[in-house]
């Protein structure tokens, strides 16, 4: 009884750390300097830094455009604002 026991709950663990293995994947890949720099240098010719204290904010397109840029590895398409033309 005390052997079947142990049987039950090593065999549980095992399933557990059998399916923490598999389902841990690739571990993210860090960006290079190179792709940051490009993407902070396009973002700010896309969204230039406003005056502080201005009523014209763009922060957070700022922020969308550089993650969308890095997540493409520094090739962000320049198809303009999702907000241009439409009043804002």
């Amino acid at each position: 009884m005390f052997m079947a026991t142990h049987m039950r709950v090593l065999a549980v663990v095992g399933v557990v750390a059998l399916i923490g293995f598999v389902t841990m994947g690739r571990p993210a890949s860090a960006i290079t300097v190179e792709v940051a720099k490009t993407c902070r240098d396009m973002m700010v010719k896309k969204y230039p830094p406003q005056v502080a204290g201005s009523s014209k904010g763009n922060g957070q397109e700022q922020r969308e455009y550089y993650k969308t840029c890095i997540a493409k590895g520094g090739k962000a398409d320049d198809k303009g604002s999702p907000t241009e033309g439409r009043g804002k």
